[in-house]
Formats: structure tokens, sequence, C-alpha cells
């Protein structure tokens, strides 16, 4: 008995083994991506977390009102980048390299005049508003400069799309990871200061690895036909990412009117707990999204994006959702005993974390960019807006607190959007009508 008992468990452990083996070996790529996004999340929730213990509320406040500058400015892209997102993996799709790069290529000339106009609209800023506060001076110089940054490291994620390109930005995810907590120093020695200083040093370094990874090394030619095609693709994404991406800050704008700089300084734990939990779902669809293209580029099968949108985004929700409740229920315990300058933002911070798993959800609306579905893109987009907007601001007046309600209002917005991005996913790629569209 013993003997079969032992010969059983042995085959068992076996057959375990080589199950985990197979499926490494089959999703090691995106194993290695999604451990290294789960690793740079840990590292900007421990600064994060940091960030508040030594920096006043009103002075982070003031970091954060002008960072919204950065999500504005990305309006000079144009669509330009919008455009190469979608483009190039479907040249790729399609076996067309060289025209791939030279879209890249105009990209990347157009991403650099963009860079160097942030630079000089930043110069122009600190003359106008020399007579203020020098924090503020100094936030305006550091958000001139990461704009800059942010221009080119957008312009280098979208070029990462084969298997080995991810496998090397996960490497840099890593390397990014721990310089955010090898940096931390700065902020008990230098506080404010070392939280600027802090962010250029970390994504100045960022930016230099992509940049030496870059899967295209190609040189800086600027086509005018090319420019025009990634116009025409990428202006309609453009202009409603955007409004998306610019409506997302009503939550702060409402805080900001309602209660000043420090009211936003109480609501920067809530965002930290969210933009660590955004990098999960957000880096998986840098991953996933150009994969779609290029499918749909090589097949033209909309069921099989169907399929690998909502494998993914179920794998991810069952991935942050254990994580939520682990940080829900110790966030009150960490920042009453290390953090007790932050501890009016802890109810708002635990209601965000409700809110961010149903990020997860959205991974699979990437389809209709990749099928260029302008209707139902417009509806999800225009929607979406709307709730980003309506949430919050309904919010701060139904409830007593302008801070929880301005949460439960962002949560709102982020649960109906996790929902309605598998409905309309579903009506756009296998509902029976758009089936029938498709054959035709």
């Amino acid at each position: 008995f013993y003997y079969s008992l032992q010969t059983c468990l042995q085959s068992l452990f076996h057959k375990i083994l080589s199950m985990i083996f197979n499926l490494w070996s089959r999703y090691k790529d995106i194993g290695l991506f999604t451990f290294s996004s789960l690793t740079k999340a840990f590292g900007q929730l421990v600064s994060g977390l940091l960030i508040i213990r030594f920096i006043e509320p009103k002075d982070l406040g003031i970091w954060h009102s002008l960072n919204l500058v950065t999500t504005y400015a990305l309006f000079m892209q144009g669509g330009v980048l919008n455009g190469l997102s979608r483009e190039l993996p479907f040249f790729l799709g399609e076996g067309k390299e060289e025209k791939a790069q030279d879209l890249a290529s105009t990209t990347n000339a157009y991403t650099n005049i963009c860079s160097i106009l942030s630079i000089i609209i930043g110069v122009i800023a600190l003359c106008v508003y020399w007579n203020e506060s020098y924090k503020i001076r100094l936030a305006i110089g550091a958000v001139s400069i990461t704009t800059a940054f942010t221009f080119y490291n957008d312009y280098l994620i979208t070029t990462f799309r084969s298997k080995n390109s991810f496998n090397k930005m996960a490497y840099v995810y890593l390397t990014e990871a721990s310089l955010m907590i090898l940096s931390l120093p700065l902020l008990y020695f230098f506080q404010y200061e070392g939280l600027i200083l802090r962010a250029l040093i970390v994504s100045g370094i960022a930016l230099f690895l992509l940049h030496k990874v870059r899967p295209l090394p190609i040189k800086i030619k600027f086509k005018k036909d090319d420019f025009f095609l990634l116009l025409k693709t990428g202006i309609p994404i453009f202009i409603l990412a955007y409004i998306v991406s610019s409506t997302s800050t009503f939550d702060r704008i409402f805080l900001l009117k309602e209660g000043g700089t420090e009211l936003v300084g109480y609501y920067a734990l809530a965002m930290i707990v969210f933009s660590t939990f955004e990098i999960i779902p957000g880096s998986l669809s840098h991953y996933i999204y150009p994969r779609m293209s290029y499918e749909f580029g090589k097949e033209k099968n909309p069921f099989h994006l169907w399929k690998i949108g909502m494998k993914v985004s179920g794998i991810i929700f069952l991935i942050m959702l254990p994580l939520a409740v682990i940080a829900w229920a110790s966030l009150p315990f960490f920042v009453n005993n290390f953090f007790p300058k932050y501890a009016a933002g802890i109810t708002s911070a635990q209601i965000i974390l409700f809110g961010s798993i149903f990020s997860s959800l959205t991974i699979v609306v990437n389809s209709l960019w990749s099928m260029k579905k302008w209707k139902y893109i417009i509806i999800y987009q225009v929607t979406i807006s709307a709730l980003q907007i309506l949430g919050p601001f309904l919010g701060m007046f139904i409830f007593s607190s302008p801070l929880v309600g301005v949460s439960i209002g962002k949560v709102f917005s982020l649960i109906c959007k996790g929902i309605m991005s598998i409905i309309i996913s579903y009506l756009a790629l296998i509902h029976p009508s758009s089936m029938t569209t498709h054959k035709q």
C-alpha cells in the first residue's frame, strides 16, 4: 500500500512539475512582463508611501497639481503616436516591414519636435511665473523636463512589439523599480527638493535604458506621406483618448477648487494607490494591444481578438483582487502609524482600491482600435468621459465630505468603464450583427 501510494504521489508530483514547465515555456514571455509590472507597481507603492511620510500635504499638492500639465501637454502629439500604435504592428502582421519602419522614423522625428517645444514652453512659463514661490518655480521647471521625457518615452514604448523586445522592456521595468527604491533617501535628506530631483533621476535613467534597448534603432527621417497616414489613423483615436485622459483629471480639479492644494494633497494617497494598481493593466495593455493589431493584420479574425482580450482580462482581475483586499485591510495600520499627516485620506484610498481592480476589464476593449471600429470607439470614449466628470461632480455634492464623495464618484466611473468594456467589445466582435458585417 505504502509503495503504491509513494509511486502515485511521485507520478502526481512529476505531472505537476511537467504542467508547470509547459505553462512556463508557453507563457514565460508574458509571465516575465507581468512579474516586472508587478515589481514596478510594488516599487511605486513603497515610494508613494514614503513620499507622503516625508512630504507635507500642501507641498505634495503643488507637485500633483502642476503635474496635470503633462496630461494636457500630450495634446501636441496630435494623433501621430496613436496612429503608429495601430499601424506599426498591423503592417508588420501584413509583412510590410519597410513601411512599418518608415512610419516609426517619421513618428520619431515628430516626437523630438514635441519634446523640444515642451522645454521651450517650460522656460516661457518660468519667466511668466517668476514671482511665484520657489517651490512652484522648481515644479514648473521639473514638469517641463519630465513632459519632454514622456513624449519620447511614449514613442519608445509604442515601438516594442515582439516577444523579445518585451523581454528587454521587462528588465528595464525591473531596473526602474530598483531605482525607485534606491532613490528614496533623497526624500529623507532633501524633502520637497528631493521629491523633484528623484522624479527627474528615475524618469531620466529609465528613458535612457529604454532608448538603449529600443527595437527599432532607425534614423530620424520625416516623410510627409507617412505623416498624413499616421494623422488619418491617429487623429480620431487621439482626440477621443485625449478627452478621456483630460476628464480623468476632473476629480483633482474639483478638489482643488473646493479645498485648495491641501485637499489635493490628502487625495494624493488615493492617487498613489490607484496609479500603483493601474501599472498592471496599463503595462499589459502595451503588451496585448500590438499583439491584437498584429494578429488582425495577419489573420483578420475578430473572434481571436475577443479570446485574447477576455483571457488576459480575467487573469489580471484574479491577480489584482487579492492584492486589493490586502492593501485595503493594511492601509489604516500603515498610514496611522507611519504617515499620520495623511490619515484624512485613508477612507478615500480604500474606496479607490475597490474601483481599481475593474481597470483589468478594459484590456479587451483594445480590440476596437486594432479593427478601427470607429462607431463603437466613439460610443465608448464619449460615455467614459462623461462618467469621469459626472461621477466625481455628483459625489462631491451628495456626500458631506468632498474627499469621500469624489472618491466614490470616481469608483462608480471605473466600475462602469470595466463593465462597458466587455459589453461593447462583445457587440463589436462576436455579436451576430457584427459577425455579419465582418463577413461582408
